[in-house]
């Protein structure tokens, strides 16, 4: 995707001025908010991996199941 993003300056207009922000296309700004979403979800999904897998015998499963619909 090609875009030309324009930077504002905090200098009183002054080109030289240090970047104080960045205005982008709104295809842009939808892309950049994507790419981000699925970057969180891919470190979400790593962490998991990272994880040991751990189980519930049945019983245990559906006995705090069942607790936990009685408290609501």
């Amino acid at each position: 995707m090609k875009h030309k993003p324009q930077f504002l300056t905090d200098a009183n207009g002054n080109p030289n001025g240090n970047p104080a922000a960045v205005v982008l296309g709104l295809e842009v700004y939808k892309a950049l908010l994507d790419e981000l979403d699925d970057m969180a979800s891919a470190a979400v999904y790593q962490a998991a991996k990272r994880k040991p897998a751990t189980y519930l015998p049945r019983r245990e499963a559906f006995a705090e199941i069942e607790s936990l619909r009685k408290k609501t």
